[in-house]
């Protein structure tokens, strides 16, 4: 997760107002100033506690500071004020993973699936989280179902390596006894 979250341009003129609100913080975080970019946001919370970008950024941060629980609550936050914000639910689906949480990972992303059907992010997330749940059926179909509309080569090199692992060595493959 490197990226900031944002999904599309806000669409609303309410959306625009609280998008440029954070611009400053989000600026800071591609800069890689996480801590100056979290007392900006902190600060904007106070006075823009409905504001689900400000969350969803503190939750980023969080995130990168590898603060999963804090990253949670914000990621929490921030869905509860805007439902179907995509990059905040792959957070969430991705900080629950590193809670080992993945019941309720895979319940989220499959509920954003919902919503956002052909998203390879949530397709690459539902895929990897069976394949180490050793879910092998269903790594397969959300694997494969990225193959349709992933463009991403690390995660197609990902991909790829878990799809030949479901598949088990190659029958036709010679073993040769390097001793």
């Amino acid at each position: 997760m490197s990226s900031t979250p944002q999904d599309t341009p806000p669409e609303s003129p309410q959306d625009t107002e609280a998008w440029e609100a954070v611009e400053e913080g989000v600026e800071l975080i591609r800069e890689g100033f996480l801590d100056e970019a979290q007392a900006f946001l902190e600060g904007l919370q106070a006075s823009q506690p409905n504001n689900a970008y400000v969350h969803a950024h503190l939750g980023h941060i969080a995130f990168q500071k590898e603060r999963f629980a804090e990253a949670l609550r914000y990621y929490v936050q921030a869905l509860k004020l805007q439902p179907r914000f995509l990059s905040v639910s792959l957070g969430c689906v991705w900080t629950l993973r590193h809670l080992n949480q993945s019941d309720e990972a895979v319940r989220l992303a499959v509920e954003a699936l919902r919503f956002y059907p052909e998203d390879s992010d949530l397709l690459y997330a539902l895929g990897t989280l069976h394949h180490a749940r050793g879910e092998p059926t269903a790594a397969r179909h959300f694997l494969e179902a990225w193959r349709k509309f992933g463009r991403n080569a690390e995660q197609g090199a990902v991909v790829s390596a878990l799809l030949a692992d479901l598949d088990g060595p190659d029958p036709d493959a010679i073993e040769m006894d390097m001793s």
